[in-house]
């Protein structure tokens, strides 16, 4: 029986081996490839799951075949002697046919055969494969047969396809470089630029995809940000260069911005390295600032003003100032004129200035600075250099005139010199121009005996620019007799010796600030000690205020004037002997102001009203009609710039906005004046004004309204639950220690057994020493607590506010003389408040900065 089996068995591999042999080239099976497009050269995207990149197709022809088993041989050759194929001992399953059957392979089915361990490489090595992930480029021939399990044999055909595989290569970036700036000439396209791309085969349509993004947080890479944020600006093209307007899309001058471009094959045949993506460039979107030119310097006297030419997108300068020797610098920012004139300067001195430009009012865009200008202030000779003979008694010898040219440039702070009286010194106080270079005002004239100065007023004034009087009439402001002869003018030192002292204390201190008046009302009092830092006050005895540091410690006790009650007469200021202002309230809060002595004397007060509202009403009617004519006839546009030229713009075009909402008002109060959320205009009027300060007033509060118009500087239009607003708060904004009141605020309510009722403002002053010495030792101990505290509540006001401020400031001071004429004691408080809004923004600036708000107030990150 075994013995059949065996026989069996051998007669019938006989038959089938007679059989295949008997095929010759006609074989049971018939093997079909494909390639599909886009090609690769990594083996392992042929047998990826699902991928058809190539596709078998067996067809078997043999109907009598019944479960034959096969696998299959595959063959990758090229043009250059590249050859790989199946190892001819390859492990995989077999796969069985049944004649008439028509089976189809791809993606995973083909696994075993891509698989780098089961194949041989002829002409390019494994190693070559592993290092670099794919196969040289080139033509490749794929060929696959169907071979017999057992004998190895082919049953089939070679089913073959050819390609021409390569990857196509990413874009060269060609412009611009990395890290450039762009945009440099306002308004001019920005022209992108790149090599096409190699693809190493013909027929090929190649697309571009051009991406930009936007660089919002500095040292992330750009790598980063295209991979996780959307794109700023994209297209696509077939050619090689792109031109884009940034007006069309909203570049923001200062942002750094990301780009690159892809390549690909629009019909999807060519498959591109590293995804067709270039490398990725950046480049910072930045108007060209040019520094200025025709820079120079001319002194004058103490003072000397440094002039240049702007270029057409400066809108903005910075002065800085320097004196070498000493040390000293200082920088001088919102500058908006091309000129600036220093404050007084040393005798003896050479001072360098320079000057810088912003751009496009976008201070991240500065110019480089200008060349160091010298100048350097004369020694004013001493009398007895140019006068030998002038000795008390003696007559005073008249001095050679000089030929210079007149001065049209005089203001407060000058020397002059009068050649016929020997050379007496006059300081001016004011300066207005009364054309053809004459000028009227207010001097001290400087009687060197006493060295004193008496205040007068002058007009018809002319000076040479070597400060010598060619002409003037003026008089005494006080006592005349005081100029004819020695006692009278004695008797009049005397009189006003406060006002003397200061006026010279302030004259003498170059570059001082004074921020007081010289004469204070009745009820402000003058105390003979230098205020601390933090003062604070106690009012519990009546008539009495004891002023001392914020520890309780140095006591000053000031006698007060007194209500008919015979309790304190509060509020009052308190001037301190370095001249600076204090009000004490009646809560016994001490604030320093600034100015309060003239502004009590001039607003404080309720003024008595001398008009009737027939009155107001007509000389309303005719501020408006004078004000809108001239703003319309006389402003010459042209002669502006920047965000100056901007309001006056807005000015001129809506003037009908002042005669429909403008009211006046006999509110007692400066707070009366302003513009207010009804849109409306109020302007401050009891009949007591000068026609001058009415109108500035009202043309100043008509800029706020342009700004709000235009949006020059928007701070409070839109969204404003969603950005950082704050009114101003003292202790914070100057950023000084807590006050005593805040510490105790903190230290009553911190204790378990309050030492106040709820109502503490009214109690506070009858706190006992001991209770306050409590307190400073609680402040004491928790001292670092305190400084971490110290303003935290961060108010602050967004700096566009003040640039504002400061604007329109600006401009009422250029168009002083021109649309008015200011009062001194406006101009007084204009200029004071300019100080303070400089010193405002500077700290807005720095809040803004520390705490990434922008200067409208809202929070960027």
């Amino acid at each position: 029986m075994k013995v059949r089996k065996t026989h069996r068995l051998i007669v019938t591999l006989l038959i089938a081996c007679s059989s295949l042999t008997g095929f010759g080239q006609k074989y049971p099976v018939y093997v079909s490839t494909q390639l599909t497009p886009p090609y690769s050269l990594s083996l392992s995207d042929y047998a990826a799951l699902g991928s058809q990149k190539l596709v078998v197709t067996i067809q078997v022809t043999d109907v009598t075949v019944t479960n034959l088993p096969v696998r299959l041989h595959l063959k990758l050759e090229t043009m250059t002697g590249v050859t790989i194929e199946t190892v001819p001992n390859i492990t995989t399953l077999p796969i069985y046919l049944t004649g008439g059957e028509a089976r189809m392979l791809f993606g995973n089915d083909l696994a075993d055969y891509f698989n780098i361990n089961n194949l041989t490489f002829k002409g390019y090595t494994k190693e070559a494969y592993h290092r670099t992930g794919q196969l040289p480029e080139g033509r490749y021939r794929f060929s696959v047969e169907a071979r017999h399990v057992m004998t190895g044999r082919p049953i089939s055909n070679q089913g073959a396809a050819i390609a021409w595989i390569a990857l196509g290569k990413p874009p060269e970036l060609k412009t611009p470089e990395e890290n450039v700036e762009m945009g440099q000439i306002q308004g001019m396209p920005l022209t992108f630029s790149w090599h096409p791309s190699n693809v190493g085969a013909s027929g090929v349509s190649v697309q571009y995809k051009f991406e930009l993004w936007e660089m919002r947080v500095p040292g992330i890479s750009p790598y980063v940000v295209a991979a996780s944020m959307p794109s700023f600006y994209t297209t696509t093209q077939s050619h090689n260069t792109l031109i884009i307007n940034p007006a069309e899309h909203f570049f923001e001058p200062g942002m750094t911005y990301a780009w690159r471009v892809t390549a690909s094959d629009v019909f999807g045949n060519i498959s591109f390295a590293q995804g067709g993506h270039s490398l990725i460039r950046t480049f910072t979107y930045q108007c060209k600032c040019d520094p200025v030119s025709n820079v120079k310097i001319e002194r004058t006297g103490q003072k000397a003003t440094l002039r240049w030419q702007a270029a057409a997108n400066h809108t903005a300068f910075k002065v800085e100032m320097a004196n070498p020797v000493s040390g000293y610098s200082k920088l001088h920012e919102n500058i908006y004129n091309n000129q600036f004139t220093t404050g007084t300067m040393d005798a003896g001195k050479t001072y360098q200035l320079r000057v810088q430009a912003i751009c496009n009012a976008n201070e991240k865009n500065p110019s480089p600075f200008s060349g160091w200008q010298s100048v350097t202030v004369p020694v004013p000779p001493k009398v007895e250099d140019f006068c030998p003979d002038c000795v008390c008694g003696a007559e005073n010898k008249p001095l050679p005139i000089t030929k210079a040219p007149l001065r049209t440039d005089l203001q407060k702070g000058d020397t002059l010199i009068d050649p016929r009286d020997g050379g007496s010194r006059y300081i001016l106080q004011s300066a207005t121009a009364q054309g053809d270079g004459t000028y009227k005002g207010l001097f001290l004239f400087w009687i060197e005996i006493w060295n004193a100065k008496i205040l007068c007023e002058y007009t018809d004034l002319t000076v040479n620019t070597d400060n010598q009087i060619l002409r003037m009439n003026w008089k005494s402001v006080a006592n005349p007799h005081a100029l004819l002869d020695v006692e009278a003018a004695k008797a009049e030192i005397e009189k006003v010796a406060e006002a003397i002292h200061t006026l010279t204390e302030e004259d003498e201190k170059p570059n001082s600030v004074n921020t007081t008046n010289s004469v204070l009302p009745q009820d402000d009092v003058p105390v003979p000690f230098a205020m601390p830092e933090n003062p604070v006050a106690d009012i519990s005895t009546p008539g009495i205020v004891v002023i001392t540091d914020e520890n309780g410690e140095n006591p000053h006790t000031v006698e007060m004037p007194k209500n008919e009650d015979g309790t304190t007469k509060l509020p009052a200021a308190i001037q301190d002997k370095a001249g600076k202002t204090y009000q004490v309230d009646k809560q016994g809060n001490v604030t320093q102001t600034e100015n309060v002595a003239q502004e009590k004397a001039n607003y404080a007060t309720p003024k008595e009203i001398t008009v009737t509202e027939e009155e107001i009403e007509q000389f309303k009617n005719q501020i408006i009609k004078e004000l809108v004519e001239d703003i319309k006839s006389k402003i010459d546009i042209n002669a502006y710039s920047g965000t100056n030229k901007k309001y006056l713009e807005g000015a001129i075009k809506n003037t009908e906005f002042i005669i429909k909402n403008t009211n006046f008002v006999t509110y007692s109060w400066l707070g009366a004046t302003g513009w207010y959320a009804d849109g409306k205009l109020y302007i401050m009027y009891t009949g007591n004004e000068t026609i001058g300060d009415v109108k500035v007033t009202l043309f100043h509060e008509y800029l706020h309204c342009i700004n709000y118009l235009y949006k020059i500087f928007p701070y409070r239009y839109i969204d404003e639950e969603k950005r950082f607003y704050f009114t101003k708060e003292d202790d914070c904004y100057s950023f000084k220690k807590p006050t005593i009141e805040k510490i105790y605020n903190i230290f009553q309510s911190t204790l378990n057994n309050r030492l106040l009722s709820e109502d503490w403002d009214d109690e506070y002053i009858n706190l006992t020493e001991k209770q306050k010495q409590e307190v400073l030792a609680y402040k004491e101990k928790n001292k670092d607590e305190y400084d971490k505290e110290e303003c935290k509540s961060g108010t602050y006001t967004p700096s566009n506010y003040y640039r504002d401020e400061l604007d329109v400031y600006e401009i009422c001071f250029k168009l002083d003389g021109i649309l008015f004429d200011m009062s001194e004691i406006k101009k007084s408080l204009y200029r004071n408040n300019v100080s303070n809004y400089e010193m405002y923004k500077k700290l807005s600036i720095d809040y803004e900065s520390k705490n990434n708000i922008n200067e409208m107030g809202y929070e960027t990150k």
